[in-house]
């Protein structure tokens, strides 16, 4: 939910009110404010205290919640969050809600409005000015980050740590199932198996039994990951199908067969399978596809 000033009404569209997420993660206060003659407006989350600074509402030509949107996209870019996780988190402001307010009774949240305000009124309007137009907006990314790595706020971590934090646990890329952790446990289960654990011969059946399940395991992990790379990848059909191919490849020929303890918690293996993939591959084979299909697999995990 956005938390708008009266003073944007007219900027602004309003929508019904809507209960804020019980971690309060999507809840931005936005207001107005003036710094050397220049309109600017501040949001700060609800959850974390980050501040994201966008241009004043007469300077925009879409309504502040999609430049806001941008902007802490830009924010995440530099604080290096997953970039899926920061559309899937943008998104979930831009279809929060609106609604009015113009003070709050969360004291921290007061507090850091009148910080941030007060230190960003330090910055002259020549360095404003002195951004190229297409950068504006990463510029007030980068001074959103500076702020909010300065003050704690009583807190034990800067609002920066903190919105970093929580994006990280909290906006979770999309799946299909909820396998995720299902495959988590059961490797967890195994791992910690006394079989497992042991000094034991590559031959003995109880080694074969624990090879068997770890097989078990990756079946079905890349049935659910070609479900997700079908689903939510926006690469054309043709491109996907070489994708699926890699990582069958990848996961059930080379892993299941040449590593079948490393199935699901060592990602260090594609160095491995690369470098062996280009001394088989012919001359003049292209290695992006096999990158992307990688960098799918690295996050779906």
């Amino acid at each position: 939910m956005l938390y708008a000033s009266n003073v944007l009404e007219e900027d602004i569209k309003l929508s019904e009110e809507k209960k804020p997420s019980p971690t309060n993660l999507r809840d931005w206060t936005i207001r107005p404010f003036t710094i050397n003659g220049i309109s600017m407006v501040l949001a700060v989350n609800h959850e974390t205290l980050m501040p994201a600074i966008i241009p004043g509402v007469e300077y925009l030509r879409v309504g502040v919640e999609f430049v806001l949107a941008q902007v802490v996209k830009q924010i995440c870019s530099r604080l290096a969050i997953n970039p899926d996780k920061a559309t899937r988190y943008t998104d979930q402001i831009l279809n929060g809600g609106v609604a009015y307010r113009n003070t709050s009774n969360d004291f921290l949240l007061e507090r850091a409005f009148r910080y941030y305000v007060d230190a960003f009124s330090k910055i002259t309007p020549e360095e404003l000015e002195s951004y190229e137009e297409n950068d504006l907006l990463m510029g007030l990314a980068m001074e959103s980050v500076t702020l909010a790595d300065q003050e704690r706020f009583g807190r034990q971590e800067t609002p920066m740590i903190n919105f970093t934090d929580q994006i990280v646990n909290q906006v979770r890329i999309p799946m299909i199932t909820n396998k995720g952790n299902y495959f988590v446990r059961r490797w967890v289960d195994l791992n910690n198996a006394p079989t497992y654990l042991a000094n034991f011969d590559e031959q003995a059946p109880e080694v074969q039994a624990v090879c068997d399940q770890l097989i078990d395991i990756n079946t079905e992990l890349i049935a659910d990951l070609m479900t997700w790379v079908e689903t939510y990848t926006t690469t054309d059909e043709k491109t996907r199908a070489q994708i699926k191919e890699l990582l069958d490849q990848y996961l059930n020929d080379y892993l299941t067969q040449r590593r079948p303890m490393c199935v699901i918690d060592d990602l260090t293996s594609p160095t491995d399978f690369l470098l062996q993939w280009e001394a088989f591959a012919p001359d003049d084979a292209d290695p992006e596809p096999i990158l992307l299909a990688l960098r799918y697999l690295i996050m779906y995990m």
